[in-house]
């Protein structure tokens, strides 16, 4: 390909630039040349061609980088550090006398190890004896390279100094594969050359190539050759994030006013802008003395008004209380809290007083915030006033899918006030109240605030909050409401405030810090000023309005940002008939092509709207709906990046627009929605996203996000996807309110033999953390089970409360299947519980609500067995119920949200039998299988009758059957070896793509050989296992264990040589034997922020209870100090160009 030349054809930066560009962030090892522009001088232009550069590059579109860079290094005074980035790409690409060229001209302006090495490594690859000298100088500057010390030793093998070569690869073996990774894997390869040169005998080599074959296969790789044309000090990196940076056109929003409409919500004091009716059309609703009007937008941009409620209303807010996509309405009326229950849909939309009956609140309301505090998936609501802070927890109280129109209504719950039971501040008159992720720990904080108040509840998750207003704000006077947005562009929460006093210039910019503090400046506000967030001129940046003193209306745009500037609209001053606070609103895009902001106020005559006349940027328009969280995702954190663009978003649940500029387009699309999940969409075009027939962007998708580790073993090819494990162990999950799992912490895993193959003597497993967990693995053990073919082998293991199942394996011979099989669905499913084919019996619904993710509507599985056939058993045979199946798993606060939500019960497997008139449960639940097609074994012999062998399997989970059979007779023989451990690595692997699922009803399974493109969860804060060698952690049952997180591996190898023969006729099975514990970091999950606190067997029940923590003898503390000294590390790169540069250091 040809070299740079010049003038430059500028290429447009690749749609997926920026996806492909966020995992580029390498730290070079050595010292970097300084350009002798800062970050801060350099223009945005500049960086955001660096960015596209060092993406392009590791995409190897290398025409593409040649283009973007050529303007910067055709410069009379280029920097050396885009010089030194053309020397690398032509490099790469072959192009040496090009790479040559740039070379010399980064040299003129430094002398650095990186001009060294790019000089030993043309050098070396023109076969001239200096490349070594030049690699001696790069590590005389940069001691302890790894890539120079590679390429050096590979110059004197070829120069045959064995002897200093060998010195090199020794020091990078040293660096272990932890710090050396491919650089340490490449000096093993070498190593094994030249003593195989040195024709060293047999048994001198055999350390070497047994150590290459161990590390092929686990899937370590040696450094390409290209990689070592940059080595570590060369590598193109992004360059330092300097913020958000708008387009460095800068212009003020030229607003005229344009019309009065909906004259019927004059005279209101209270106006919002919002989509009642779910048709993608903003609607209008105004509050007041007079009551409560509704102006519904249609097709045309005509406005429709109604009349919903004729008393005085105030403190208007919209819920989607039944998650229908119609907004219910909450205010205050003249005696208390009012919620009016949307029905129909469309222009048919109508609104009446909800049977519900609401908490007492007082009749001095401020302010009101629907919220999902609890993360269970429901909003609650936040109210402020003379009687303190209220928190009014939803229990249910919407209406389910299920409840469908003419059927028998289903009850409902509540709204209950937890105000006290939480703490929360009874006293004072607070005037105000919000919600964000003060601390950027993916849950919702509660903010609430008046004259001398302040409150910041920092969510401690299960409804609980700390106040952290003094170490955040430091006692500052936020007497009216401050507005809460990341303005600078580091996605931190920070807090624009109107001054608390008569002089605007009180008031502040609080811009978060990395530590948490904010940090203040002036910004001219007057006290008591409505904020309100916008992109006035839809370039990507925050902008901030409120009503003028000497103009109609006053603001900030691109705040916290170099180009912040006032802007004021309206040349005369406000309008005294101005009655409610400003609203903006997109009212246009419902049926017409045009983006923009519409402000809006409300007067005695009507709606009064201005609209932009001037230059305005590109915008997308979307709206963001939960399943598993609440319907409008009210919580969830939205990002977004184009270009030199970054907005960080906390969501309200109202329709925006996100304003891009002049670019067609953001690369990438994040939302963190509240229960933690991450999910990203790539190029999406600016327009309006939310149109009829749009695809699912923005919706929330269901997915397994916690469960348990992963259970892989080398069946002769790969590593095959055998289950998930440690499903029995979990800890802090509540399965009410008040009632804790008592975690099983040890677990029989089945393997059968096929899955499980020798290689080389050795039976390998692996063992992966690839969920938002921590896993406390304290000890394995491989018990090999040779038994009689045509038997089956299976340990007693099931999900279940105390007492727990004694370990048993069970051998079993005679299985009959069942003769017929019928639904509550009323379908025939005889067939597919015959056998275990991955063919499933599903006689239930799923519960719509995604609320209730892993429950269905009560159901039951009848089966009848052959009488005949248990006659001709003996009259004493044991009789064992061996149920195969899967659970699709529910979570903590899956768990709390049913236990609290009338009609929907979370009711595990129970057995009934035939009574005469009816069905009788046999005892408690039996539990269920804990897991991926696992299967648990139940004694049946006292409650199956023989004559008539029919029973029935009640439940509400979402339990997919595939095999029930009944075995009849006492076990068979079988020979147990168990084999300890011989060999252990603790890796950081990431995370398996999953497979296709072959159907609804089968479980998600995992692909060993391919890796998930992108991580969607961070590992726990806290202290991790260290990777390397950890058999000592696994030898025995002592509290001393391996802690592992998202992304971590754990291979494990047991010594097959010394196992007996098999006698002829039988077979061989495995039972991995786990003592552990799993904790997932759902919101309802206790303690489930960090990897703190450890558990221990002698503790009962987690959290350990006061007096049985962890044990703080000098022998658990010596574990500590010598084994968890690995950070926890944040998988998912940040979109913010700011947190980026932070993660990559």
């Amino acid at each position: 390909m040809p070299p740079i030349t010049l003038p430059p054809c500028r290429l447009a930066a690749p749609r997926t630039l920026l996806a492909i560009g966020l995992g580029l962030v390498v730290l070079a090892c050595g010292p970097e040349p300084k350009p002798p522009e800062s970050a801060s001088h350099a223009s945005a232009e500049d960086t955001l061609a660096r960015d596209r550069v060092a993406a392009m590059v590791a995409a190897t579109r290398y025409d593409q980088a040649r283009s973007v860079l050529a303007p910067l290094v055709a410069r009379e005074k280029a920097q050396a550090e885009d010089l030194l980035r053309a020397t690398v790409i032509e490099l790469k690409d072959g192009n040496l006398e090009a790479a040559r060229g740039f070379l010399k001209r980064a040299a003129q302006e430094q002398e650095s190890a990186i001009v060294h090495f790019l000089r030993g490594r043309m050098a070396q690859l023109e076969g001239k004896k200096e490349a070594a000298d030049h690699y001696r100088k790069a590590l005389t500057l940069a001691p302890g390279d790894l890539a120079s010390q590679y390429a050096l030793a590979q110059v004197l093998e070829q120069q045959d100094q064995y002897e200093e070569a060998i010195e090199l690869c020794e020091q990078l073996k040293g660096a272990g594969i932890e710090d050396g990774g491919p650089w340490y894997v490449s000096s093993i390869y070498l190593l094994f050359r030249i003593h195989n040169w040195l024709n060293e005998d047999e048994e001198a080599l055999r350390k070497y190539t047994d150590l290459w074959a161990a590390l092929q296969q686990r899937g370590l790789r040696a450094v390409k050759e290209s990689e070592i044309n940059e080595g570590t000090l060369a590598r193109i990196l992004p360059p330092p994030a300097i913020g958000n940076q708008p387009e460095a056109q800068i212009f003020t929003p030229v607003y005229e006013s344009a019309e009065v409409i909906a004259p019927e919500l004059g005279g209101g004091s209270e106006l919002l802008a919002d989509d009642l009716n779910g048709d993608r059309r903003t609607d209008l609703i105004s509050a007041g003395t007079a009551g409560i009007r509704v102006a519904l937008q249609g097709s045309d941009g005509s406005f429709h008004t109604t009349s919903i409620w004729n008393e005085a209303a105030q403190t208007l807010r919209t819920i989607d209380l039944h998650k229908d996509g119609t907004l219910d309405l909450v205010f205050m009326g003249t005696e208390g809290l009012v919620v009016l229950e949307a029905s129909g849909e469309g222009a048919q939309v109508s609104w009446s007083p909800s049977p519900l009956v609401m908490p007492a609140v007082g009749v001095k309301v401020r302010d009101i915030q629907p919220v999902d505090a609890d993360h269970d998936g429901d909003l609650d609501l936040l109210v402020v006033g003379a009687n303190g802070i209220r928190w009014l927890r939803n229990d249910g109280a919407g209406r389910t899918p299920e409840d469908k129109d003419g059927a028998e209504p289903l009850p409902r719950g509540t709204f209950t006030d937890v105000s006290a039971e939480i703490g929360l501040p009874s006293a004072g008159d607070w005037r105000w109240c919000a919600i964000e992720d003060i601390d950027g720990d993916q849950d919702v904080d509660l903010l609430c605030g008046g004259p001398g108040l302040l409150w910041m509840g920092s969510s401690l998750r299960g409804g609980n909050f700390e106040d952290v207003s003094d170490e955040t704000f430091g006692g500052a006077d936020l007497a009216s409401q401050p507005l809460f947005a990341d303005v600078d562009g580091d996605a931190r929460m920070d807090a624009l405030c109107p001054s608390p006093t008569d002089d605007p210039a009180a008031g502040r910019l609080y811009l978060q810090q990395p530590d948490g503090a904010m940090e203040p400046s002036v910004r001219s506000i007057p006290n008591g000023a409505h904020l309100v967030e916008v992109d006035l001129d839809l370039n990507g940046t925050v902008d901030v309005l409120w009503p003028g003193t000497d103009c109609a209306l006053a603001g900030l745009l691109d705040v916290g940002l170099p180009s912040e500037r006032a802007v004021r609209i309206g040349a005369g001053p406000a309008s005294e008939k101005a009655l409610g606070p400003l609203v903006v609103a997109d009212l246009e895009s419902g049926y017409g092509d045009a983006l923009a902001w519409e402000i809006l106020q409300l007067q005695a005559d009507g709606v009064h709207v201005q609209r932009s006349t001037g230059p305005m940027g590109k915008a997308i328009r979307i709206r963001f709906k939960g399943k598993k969280d609440n319907s409008q995702g009210i919580g969830a954190v939205v990002e977004l990046r184009a270009g030199s663009l970054y907005r960080r978003h906390f969501w309200r649940g109202t329709t925006t627009l996100y304003g891009l500029g002049a670019r067609e387009f953001v690369e990438v699309l994040r939302v963190t929605w509240p229960n933690g999940v991450v999910s990203s969409d790539l190029d999406v075009e600016a327009g309006n996203q939310i149109l009829e027939g749009a695809s699912g962007l923005g919706i929330q998708t269901e997915g397994l996000v916690g469960s348990c580790p992963f259970l892989y073993t080398w069946n002769g090819d790969t590593f095959e996807f055998v289950s998930d494990v440690l499903g029995i162990t979990p800890l802090g999950l509540p399965m009410a309110p008040g009632m804790l799992v008592p975690p099983d912490h040890d677990e029989y895993v089945l393997v059968r033999g096929e899955q499980l193959v020798a290689r080389e003597g050795k039976l390998q497993l692996q063992f992966t953390e690839e969920l938002r967990e921590v896993t406390y693995l304290d000890h394995v053990r491989l018990d090999v089970v040779d038994h009689p073919a045509g038997t089956e082998v299976q340990p007693n293991e099931r999900f279940t409360f105390p007492p727990f199942p004694e370990a048993h394996t069970h051998v079993m011979e005679t299985m009959h299947s069942p003769q017929r099989v019928t639904g509550s669905d009323g379908e025939d499913w005889t067939a597919a519980l015959k056998e275990i084919d991955n063919d499933h019996a599903a006689p239930f619904k799923r519960l719509a609500d995604g609320q209730f993710y892993g429950l269905s509507d009560p159901h039951w599985l009848e089966l009848e067995f052959d009488p005949q056939a248990l006659a001709q058993a003996a009259a004493d045979a044991p009789l064992r119920l061996v149920c195969t199946g899967w659970f699709l798993w529910t979570d903590a606060s899956v768990n709390m949200a049913s236990a609290r939500t009338p009609g929907v019960e979370f009711v595990p497997p129970m057995i009934l039998v035939p009574d005469g008139d009816g069905w009788s449960p046999t005892g408690p639940p039996v539990g269920f299988p804990a897991g991926k097609t696992k299967t648990m074994v139940l004694d049946v012999s006292s409650i199956v009758r023989r004559d008539d062998p029919r029973l029935r399997i009640s439940s509400t989970l979402c339990l997919y059957w595939d095999s029930i059979r009944l075995a009849v007779g006492d076990d068979a023989a079988q020979v147990t070896t168990a084999l300890p451990v011989h060999a252990s690595h603790l890796w950081a692997r990431g995370f398996s793509a999953p497979l296709p699922s072959e159907s609804d009803t089968s479980p998600e399974m995992f692909d060993w050989d391919t890796r998930a493109d992108q991580p969607r969860w961070n590992q726990h804060p806290g202290a991790y296992t260290r990777y390397g060698d950890v058999l000592e952690l696994l030898t025995g049952v002592d509290d001393q264990f391996v802690i592992m997180g998202a992304g971590d591996a754990l291979e494990l190898s047991f010594d097959a040589s010394d196992l007996p023969p098999l006698p002829e006729g039988w077979t061989r099975d495995y039972l991995v034997y786990l003592d552990g514990w799993a904790k997932d970091r759902d919101p309802n999950t206790l303690f489930a922020l960090e990897v703190e606190p450890l558990p221990h067997h002698a503790m009962g029940i987690y959290p350990p209870p006061p007096g049985m923590e962890y044990p703080d003898d000098a022998e658990h503390r010596a574990w500590r100090q010598k084994w968890n000294t690995r950070k926890a590390y944040p998988h998912v790169i940040p979109l913010s160009p700011r947190r980026e540069r932070e993660w990559s250091e």
